[in-house]
């Protein structure tokens, strides 16, 4: 294979899934290893970004413990989104760098 090939968007598309599929097993490692922390906090930046995209934007009235457990179970199911969608969106950052030269 030659570099037209992997800088075409066929190369682009399997570096991309071949970055996602590493940083995704990475991820699943670090979380069972002792380590699990050092990989909760990405994962659930990236996570709640995608939450971000798909909940409606709108003010709830609450009370405290309300929003306590609110935070509670959106931060969990920001870990659990996340632990999907941070290696696709840093294969994505990382595929562009490669070829781009930029984010």
């Amino acid at each position: 294979m030659n570099k037209e090939f992997w800088s075409g968007s066929t190369g682009r598309y399997i570096i991309t899934a071949i970055l996602c599929l590493v940083i995704w097993g990475a991820t699943i490692g670090l979380v069972y290893a002792d380590m699990g922390l050092i990989i909760i906090i990405p994962c659930a930046y990236y996570g709640w970004q995608a939450l971000n995209r798909i909940q409606p934007s709108m003010f709830l009235w609450m009370s405290f413990l309300g929003w306590i457990i609110y935070f509670v179970v959106k931060f969990t199911l920001a870990f659990f989104i996340g632990v999907f969608v941070a290696p696709i969106v840093l294969g994505r950052k990382l595929s562009a760098r490669l070829f781009d030269g930029k984010q």
